[in-house]
């Protein structure tokens, strides 16, 4: 996207094997392995804008997806990971709008409505990737924009099983009206019918919960997550998912 900075210490495409590896061949603005055991959460995408552990409710490197180390989530809705808002990362409106989102998660429970990342203020959701469970299905969504605030949502009637993994990836393209969610490689829903997201947003991503003062988090282990300024292919993500099985 326009103006994204270039990190200077990004890991070069190519290097790390495994998953790792495959998301950064693609090149992300940013990437969170989430693997640290102390420190920030490291990007290591072309933005470099590193995330911050908050809260008491996240034990690090205690939890692993597809063999890969991640942090447990699940106290409460204020321990997350924050990424400071970036425009590498905003979706940007208008008739150009492209961005996918994928991360690795694991949920511990089957019930209650959590967010496994979204970027949502006072003002309306520019976008939250959430599964509620009593319905059940996945319920990633995006801001419509305008003074109501709609939604446009995906809804995928399933829901993660409890300890088992999962490679979510998400994709928006406003110019073609296309929004498609892909679970474990596979497309499992899509849209080709909406308005364009809410252009006024300047909120943090948040990982591992969503909103402000409500309680919508992930309890389970969130990792490899990754933001893209462009539309994903259905090759490049099965190849994240192949590597993702393939493991560490």
């Amino acid at each position: 996207m326009a103006g994204a900075i270039v990190n200077p210490y990004a890991v070069t495409p190519g290097g790390p094997p495994g998953y790792e590896g495959a998301v950064l061949k693609q090149g992300p603005v940013g990437f969170w392995m989430l693997n640290e055991t102390s420190g920030d959460a490291i990007d290591t995408g072309s933005a470099g804008i590193d995330g911050v552990y908050t809260g008491t409710g996240i034990t690090r490197a205690s939890a692993s997806v597809f063999g890969l180390t991640a942090p447990r989530f699940g106290s409460n809705y204020q321990s997350k990971v924050v990424v400071p808002n970036n425009s590498a990362w905003a979706v940007a409106g208008g008739y150009s709008a492209t961005a996918s989102w994928v991360a690795l998660v694991r949920t511990y429970v089957t019930t209650g409505t959590q967010a496994w990342m979204a970027k949502y203020s006072q003002n309306g959701r520019e976008w939250a990737l959430e599964v509620d469970t009593a319905t059940p299905r996945w319920l990633p969504s995006v801001d419509r924009g305008g003074t109501s605030h709609g939604v446009a949502e995906l809804s995928y009637t399933n829901s993660p099983v409890a300890y088992t993994d999962y490679h979510v990836a998400l994709t928006y393209n406003y110019p073609a009206q296309q929004f498609y969610l892909y679970i474990n490689g596979t497309l499992v829903a899509s849209d080709t019918n909406f308005s364009n997201v809410n252009t006024a947003m300047s909120s943090d991503i948040w990982i591992g919960g969503n909103e402000i003062t409500t309680g919508r988090y992930w309890n389970g282990a969130i990792c490899g997550v990754a933001i893209f300024d462009k539309v994903l292919s259905q090759t490049e993500i099965t190849a994240q998912y192949d590597a993702a099985v393939a493991g560490p």
